[in-house]
């Protein structure tokens, strides 16, 4: 498991290294990193749906990810947006 967090401050850590050295970062960058990212458990609880069709949806692209290396993602804004667009008779 120390390799995947590793892994994953690598990501971060360059996301960070950009913006401090005044280089620009890629569009949205900021916006991603201004809320933390959830994991499946989290995104099932939000969803009241199980973790095994958080995956699912995300595989088959129906949920807004982000991959971490091997990591699934989630940011609260996309999936509340993903929401919003299937919301029926409103």
């Amino acid at each position: 498991m120390a390799t995947s967090r590793a892994a994953d401050t690598r990501v971060i850590g360059l996301n960070a290294r950009t913006a401090l050295e005044g280089e620009m970062a890629p569009a949205g960058a900021a916006a991603i990193l201004s809320e933390p990212l959830l994991d499946a458990a989290q995104a099932a609880v939000l969803l009241g749906i199980p973790r095994s069709s958080v995956y699912a949806y995300a595989k088959r692209g129906e949920l807004p990810h982000v991959k971490v290396g091997k990591h699934v993602k989630f940011i609260r804004g996309d999936l509340e947006g993903a929401l919003a667009e299937r919301r029926v008779g409103v």
